[in-house]
């Protein structure tokens, strides 16, 4: 994955199963609404 953005969530995934509280409250630090919406949530449907 070159979307550095993209290895963040892919490393948050694997912390979000086993500290779903972490994972998110680092994820909200990272990234700004747009970009929670557009690559959070289908990660989240996935």
């Amino acid at each position: 994955m070159n979307n550095p953005i993209l290895c963040v969530f892919a490393s948050l995934r694997e912390i979000n199963n086993h500290d779903g509280k972490n994972a998110t409250f680092i994820d909200f630090r990272l990234v700004d609404k747009e970009m929670l919406y557009n690559k959070y949530v289908p990660l989240l449907m996935m």
